[in-house]
């Protein structure tokens, strides 16, 4: 009865674990449903559940006397109860191991989850999106001078911001994790006539303020982050990630390494700080190379504005 109670949970879970990831969550890449491990944990259950549920009435029939027994079941029998208590008994065994491997899955890939490492810290972290009028029919003067109104702009509201005593660090960014909205340049590295590629792409970039990476929760792996210094009349500098840092210099340290952002004639930008990786798009990416800009070195976007409260998120 265990045996074949395993039997029917194994495809009940194969069938309706395929219909409610199809329902529920089609966009996610799934494990199979059946695995070696599924396969013997299930197997060392029925085992279990055989002899647990077996035990007791084998120990009560030693006690018992075996014409009394034989006189009930052959009256049970002829009453046809015989046959429905094992199929009742199948299903219920099978059902209970679904609920006990399904809540067991559950359990681990929610606690997997929790400790997955984003490479952000996204707990009480606000966005506020601002918006303007499109500069695609402007000329080239006055778009410059459109773009340098927008970042003034944004970087008035994040000062602003920065002196409430309820706000922990504020920032501004061309895009934000998790928005699938990270741009990508020409990007030059001397010693390569073109870059190694990478399964999720890139190299993407990110233009940011000072106190990115303070606000977002990322971690400066080595060297420093974009900083207030880090103005359009200041040196170009870069930050990149650790996977770009691996990619792009193994072996040695990538601080202080030149790469070129843009076309021909574009400048070095000098890499001064490598980041932990952090999710761009979703919970599970492949690895791709990602580095960060300072929002006002020829980074164009709208400028979305990142707060990190010091307390109360909904006063904020």
């Amino acid at each position: 009865l265990a045996f074949a109670g395993g039997v029917l949970a194994l495809v009940i879970a194969t069938a309706g674990g395929g219909f409610l990831r199809a329902t529920l969550l089609p966009d996610v890449m799934w494990d199979p449903a059946l695995s070696s491990r599924v396969l013997l944990f299930s197997g060392a259950l029925v085992i279990v559940t055989g002899i647990v549920v077996g035990l007791a009435p084998a120990l009560g029939a030693t006690r018992q006397d075996v014409g009394s027994i034989m006189r009930q079941s052959s009256t049970r029998a002829s009453a046809g109860r015989g046959r429905l208590r094992p199929a009742l008994t199948v299903l219920q065994t099978a059902f209970a191991l679904v609920l006990l491997v399904g809540g067991a899955h559950f359990v681990r890939s929610r606690w997997n989850v929790h400790r997955m490492d984003l490479g952000i810290d996204a707990d009480r972290v606000l966005l506020a999106w601002t918006q303007f009028q499109s500069a695609d029919a402007m000329g080239e003067e006055e778009r410059a001078a459109f773009e340098q109104r927008r970042r003034t702009f944004t970087q008035d509201a994040v000062e602003r911001l920065r002196v409430r005593p309820d706000v922990a660090a504020a920032t501004v960014a061309s895009s934000v994790p998790m928005s699938g909205a990270t741009m990508s340049q020409t990007i030059r590295v001397p010693g390569y006539d073109s870059l190694p590629r990478l399964p999720g792409g890139g190299p993407y970039a990110t233009g940011v303020g000072d106190g990115y990476f303070e606000t977002v929760g990322t971690r400066i792996v080595r060297g420093r982050g974009i900083e207030a210094r880090d103005t359009p009349d200041s040196e170009r500098v870069i930050v990149v990630s650790e996977t770009m840092a691996r990619t792009l210099w193994p072996g040695r340290d990538a601080i202080g390494e030149c790469v070129y952002l843009g076309g021909d004639d574009a400048p070095c930008s000098r890499i001064v700080g490598v980041a932990a990786d952090a999710r761009r798009r979703s919970l599970v990416e492949k690895p791709a190379m990602h580095y960060y800009v300072p929002y006002g070195q020829g980074m164009r976007g709208s400028g979305d504005v990142l707060v990190r409260p010091a307390r109360n998120t909904t006063a904020v």
